[in-house]
């Protein structure tokens, strides 16, 4: 991952779980593979170690209640690890 903070996008879609990729803030760039996640719970503990802020978490909480899947923008902070498998 980046050594400085960086902005993604990730998509999240209920399949098996969750299916889960990062995407670049053009929408088009993909940052990495789909990773399984377990719950929605899961998910929304592993956006907040990879640095998703308080009002990020609470779009992302947002978007799970109304569609139960959707797009979560987190800021992504350095030294975490690379649970999205960016390349």
């Amino acid at each position: 991952m980046a050594s400085y903070p960086r902005d993604i996008f990730v998509n999240f879609i209920p399949r098996d779980g969750y299916s889960v990729q990062a995407m670049d803030l053009d929408c088009r760039t993909m940052l990495g593979p789909y990773v399984t996640v377990q719950s929605a719970a899961t998910l929304r503990r592993l956006l907040a170690y990879l640095g998703a802020t308080a009002e990020q978490l609470a779009d992302f909480d947002q978007c799970i209640r109304s569609w139960g899947q959707g797009t979560a923008r987190i800021t992504l902070q350095p030294g975490r690890k690379n649970l999205l498998r960016l390349r």
